[in-house]
This record gives C-alpha cells, sequence and structure tokens, in this order.
C-alpha cells in the first residue's frame, strides 16, 4: 500500500485537474458536501453528475467528522493511501470505513493505530498523543526564524523536544535539518517506544537519543547539555475542562492535563528548558489559546528576550517562541 501523503505525489480528479494534498482534502471536502446535498447539489462542473445516494454520503461525512474525528488533512493521506489518485472519487473509495468497528467517540487514528503530522504518518500507541493540526506550526516557527546553519557543534544542530509522544516534532526537525542531533524527552517508555519506532521508519534513528523520567527531574539532572533549539507541546489543558470525548476517552490524561489553570507545565519545565539553551539558542512552545500572557511572563522571568506570541491557522494565540 503506498503512502502518497508521505511523498507529496499530485493526482487527477475526473476533469484533469491537478491536485496536491492540499487540493486533495479541499475536494474531498467539496465532494461530501455536494454528495450530502443529493442531486440537486451538483455544482455544474460534471465532476460529481450520476451519483444520488445522499444519504451514504451523509453517513461519510459524519463519520469523518464526528465519529472518527479525522481532521482534512489526515482524511486527506488516508485517501491518497487508499489509492484514490488519478481518478475522480466513487463511491467505492469510502468502503474501507464501514470496516472500522461502531466504536463511540474513537478517533479513526486510533482504530487504525496511526495518525498523520506534516504529511507523514506516525505510530501511536495508548501512551502517545493523537498529534494535532496545531503542532504542525511549531516546526513551522522553527523554520522561519532559526538560521541553523550559524549554530556550532560537531554534530550541527542540537535539538531538544520535551514531552516528546510519539516524536513527530523532534523526528520531523531531525529530517528537515540533515545534519541535526536531538534528545526526546517523555516521562513515558511506552511513549519512546514508539517514538523510536517512528524514528525508524522515517529514518533518523541514528541521530536521536530518548530519555525516559519526570521532565523536570531530567532536566535538572542534564545540566551539561545545551541545545540550540528546545521544543515542546506540554500538557495544557486545566483539569476541570471537559474535553471532548474523542478526546478524553483516548489521549492519555498525562499528555493533556497540566493543574487547574492548565500552567503546572510550563512553571516547572520554563525555567528548566531556558537553562538548557546554548547561546543564541531558541524556545518554542505550543500553549492554550488563551495562556498567552501567563506563557509570555514565565518566558520573560526565565530569562528570555525578544518573546513572540503567534497565532494558529485559526487566529487563536497558540505558541510561543524566544531566544536567550
Amino acid at each position: 500500500m503506498s503512502n502518497h501523503g508521505d511523498s507529496g505525489e499530485e493526482g487527477r480528479c475526473g476533469d484533469g485537474a491537478r491536485l496536491n494534498l492540499l487540493g486533495m482534502t479541499r475536494l474531498v471536502y467539496d465532494f461530501l458536501d455536494q454528495r450530502a446535498k443529493g442531486p440537486d447539489g451538483d455544482d455544474g462542473r460534471g465532476c460529481w453528475a450520476g451519483d444520488s445516494d445522499s444519504g451514504l454520503w451523509a453517513k461519510a461525512k459524519g463519520i469523518v467528522q464526528h465519529q472518527y474525528a479525522l481532521t482534512p488533512l489526515s482524511w486527506a493521506c488516508s485517501l491518497s493511501e487508499h489509492s484514490i489518485q488519478g481518478r475522480a472519487i466513487s463511491v467505492d473509495d469510502f468502503a474501507w470505513l464501514w470496516h472500522f468497528p461502531d466504536v463511540e467517540h474513537a478517533p479513526l487514528s486510533r482504530l487504525v493505530g496511526y495518525g498523520w503530522f506534516c504529511g507523514r504518518r506516525y505510530d501511536l500507541n495508548a501512551s502517545t498523543l493523537d498529534p494535532r493540526w496545531e503542532s504542525e506550526g511549531l516546526i513551522d516557527i522553527v523554520c522561519a526564524q532559526v538560521d541553523l546553519k550559524g549554530f556550532s557543534g560537531a554534530c550541527g544542530p542540537r535539538i531538544l523536544d520535551v514531552g516528546t509522544g510519539s516524536g513527530c516534532l523532534l523526528i520531523q526537525l531531525l529530517r528537515h535539518y540533515p545534519s541535526a542531533c536531538g534528545v526526546g524527552l517523555d516521562i513515558s517508555a511506552d511513549a519512546l517506544l514508539m517514538a523510536g519506532k517512528n524514528a525508524h521508519r522515517h529514518g533518523v534513528a541514528e541521530r536521536v537519543r530518548w530519555m525516559v523520567g519526570d521532565c523536570a527531574q531530567v532536566l535538572k539532572d542534564s545540566e551539561g547539555d545545551a541545545f540550540d533549539v528546545i521544543v515542546s507541546n506540554p500538557p495544557y489543558v486545566p483539569t476541570g475542562y471537559v474535553a471532548p470525548k474523542n478526546v478524553a476517552l483516548w489521549d492519555p490524561d498525562v499528555a493533556l492535563y497540566a493543574g487547574v489553570d492548565g500552567l503546572d507545565c510550563y512553571r516547572s519545565w520554563i525555567g528548566l528548558m531556558v537553562r538548557r539553551l546554548a547561546p543564541f539558542g531558541i524556545l518554542v512552545l505550543e500553549m492554550g489559546y488563551d495562556q498567552g500572557d501567563a506563557v509570555f511572563h514565565l518566558c520573560q522571568h526565565a530569562g528570555l528576550s525578544q518573546i513572540h506570541i503567534l497565532p494558529d491557522h485559526d487566529g487563536k494565540d497558540r505558541y510561543v517562541w524566544g531566544r536567550l
């Protein structure tokens, strides 16, 4: 089974339009919307003509958007993997959806055992957080703000990922910077087992070291290590927040919740992470949309300068980065 989402190959609709992965995402969503509306919903392009089973498409839309909580990007990757490249979408392309058990609130990624991050497949287990599209913004920030070529070091840029989970952040950065080496830190040995498998899958296993333990304690115990980039998507959900069931029932609590205000990990990690930064190194963090002021002040108190709060694609404050 080929992985077109990984390769970025282009496909074609029945009308001959060339599609990249983003184009396929839009095409699939347009397709479902049109089909769920019935034959009167045809947009006139002729690509969807001849199919009137609106009930089936409404069911497909419900499964993808609600029951399995599949994101547009991961859905496009999954459809790509199931060989819709090179022809128009048809009802047969959705047959694989019906093969999964009717598990209430189960994300599709949990049923198949893997999710998608930056267009690449990452295997998951019960101890790993399901990668979110918001976290892809951390990769964009590192790549946009840091000229890693200017850093010194025999092994090239040194990257630390605190709370690495499936390893997706660190692995993506190691793929982007072939001379980089990195350390992934997590409290869960089971999560690191999966991160190691993902590192082998993506060809970076020789350049990464995994460390298990309480993140704050390991940071204290590794004061001799310095890193050019430290990145983290820490737990930041307040303990009293009622998360959607597709999250609460399937993602590990330790990767989600962080005290009454969701700031416990920032309080215990930021100062320690800043002390692990090499000269001119940067720290890049994901955060809750309403935590910007608090995280900004924690970074400021820890000694970072040039601190920036940046939004995600929905316009919500989602990232903070700063440098020494």
